[in-house]
């Protein structure tokens, strides 16, 4: 799930994490999710699922601090959890396709052009 515009975090995560998880052979999907709306079937809580049997809820402060990781063993939750993610990468894009909308720092293509154009129109000024 990545909220965009995409914050500066999520860009490093981007060009940190994920493309070199690829790269190692990690199957990484990004769900983009628009400012405002949120994807029908996809509730708001974040939580680790290890090879779909051990669930992890991740609790965070109102202000996005992590707090703590919250080991959740009822089977209805483990069901719902698998139910959750077989939606959203139905949703997804494989990061390899994703990135192709962004410069090499994760920023929009047409934002980046529009930066660079600007910048270029500067010097010649």
């Amino acid at each position: 799930m990545a909220i965009e515009p995409l914050t500066d975090y999520l860009r490093f995560e981007c060009v940190c994490a994920y493309r070199s998880n690829v790269e190692a052979g990690e199957d990484v999907n990004i769900l983009p999710i628009g400012e405002g709306s949120w994807p029908e079937g996809i509730p708001r809580f974040d939580y680790w699922l290890f090879d779909s049997e051990r669930l992890v809820r991740m609790n965070y402060a109102p202000d996005g601090t992590m707090l703590t990781p919250e080991p959740v063993s009822e089977p209805d939750e483990l069901v719902r959890a698998n139910a959750v993610r077989d939606r959203a990468l139905h949703l997804a894009t494989p990061f390899s396709e994703y990135e192709k909308r962004f410069d090499i720092d994760m920023r929009p293509c047409d934002e980046h052009r529009e930066s660079s154009d600007h910048q270029h129109r500067a010097r010649r000024s």
